[in-house]
């Protein structure tokens, strides 16, 4: 038997069918030979972080110092250890990527290079003494230009540090570091100040009152001096527009005055409140006003010292 021949019908669906197997495969293979290339946009990332050249500047000055701390004629002195440990928490900070970071054991960021020391104009201490004076000064002028308070108090506690650790005397000790802080006004900081010299007034009257002697000249010598310091800071308080605060009837203080002893290394410790106490004030102070504030905080220092007491290493962020 014959197969039936295909209809017409048949012969044009036949033929669609091979048209459109020919489309689809052409239509594929322009898929694949698209000669437009899809790109994407590009992004210039940002630029590495540097550190602020004058802390590089910073660093470099101090890593000169130090140098000339631990050199061999220098650190044979006693009182060089103390200052060269001072100096190194001060490069520590200062080589971190934030040197307010608070934190004790920060990252370095900064490497400084080879320290150079200056030529020999005299004996270890007069070196160690002009090299101080002329990092201090460094520190003083970057206090003076800082545009935030933490910014102000961090140079200007380096520049106190470095002052008053320029020879013999007590030890600097370990404290507060420097930190993100949310400081008062300027007349609030000085009446903490305030509050404290009343506390030490109380206190030197105390042995006025009790004691004989040279240890009660020391006593009355010191007592007028306060009592200046106290006119002072009421004087500027109300200036600034605030209510200075009165002495209070008694005061806590963070050591016994039982004896007469007691009552001397007490006043050592009451001497330290006053000088933290500073501390805000130099931080909230309007820019011609810093180089002063700063002086009356080195004078406060000084009568820390005299007391046979070390002040912290970075002065007026706390204890």
């Amino acid at each position: 038997m014959h197969a039936n021949p295909p209809t017409r019908m048949g012969r044009r669906l036949l033929l669609s069918a091979v048209a459109l197997g020919a489309t689809g495969a052409l239509a594929g293979c322009g898929r694949f030979i698209d000669p437009v290339v899809h790109g994407t946009n590009s992004i210039t990332p940002p630029p590495a972080p540097r550190p602020d050249p004058e802390v590089v500047a910073a660093v470099a000055e101090l890593g000169e110092h130090l140098a000339l701390v631990t050199s061999t004629a220098v650190a044979a002195q006693p009182w060089a250890a103390g200052v060269a440990a001072m100096l190194n928490a001060h490069l520590e900070v200062l080589r971190s990527r934030d040197p307010l970071s608070g934190m004790a054991t920060p990252e370095p960021w900064i490497t400084p290079g080879p320290a150079t020391l200056p030529a020999a104009t005299g004996g270890p201490q007069a070196e160690v003494s002009a090299s101080a004076a002329k990092l201090a000064d460094a520190h003083a002028a970057r206090a003076d230009q800082a545009s935030t308070p933490a910014e102000v108090l961090l140079w200007g506690s380096l520049s106190l540090a470095t002052r008053l650790n320029a020879g013999p005397g007590p030890a600097a000790v370990a404290g507060a570091l420097p930190r993100p802080v949310m400081f008062a006004s300027q007349a609030d900081a000085r009446n903490v100040v305030l509050g404290h010299l009343h506390a030490l007034a109380q206190l030197l009257e105390m042995g006025v009152g009790r004691l004989t002697g040279q240890a009660r000249a020391a006593h009355e010598t010191r007592l007028t001096q306060v009592r200046a310091l106290v006119v002072g800071e009421q004087s500027m308080i109300r200036q600034l527009g605030g209510d200075p605060v009165a002495p209070l009837p008694g005061y806590s203080y963070p050591g016994p005055v039982g004896t007469d002893a007691q009552l001397g290394a007490t006043w050592a410790l009451v001497e330290r409140q006053v000088f933290t106490a500073w501390g805000p004030v130099v931080a909230t102070a309007a820019a011609n006003a810093r180089p002063g504030v700063l002086g009356l905080m080195l004078t406060q220092g000084a009568a820390v010292r005299a007391r046979g007491l070390g002040t912290a290493y970075f002065p007026g962020w706390g204890a």
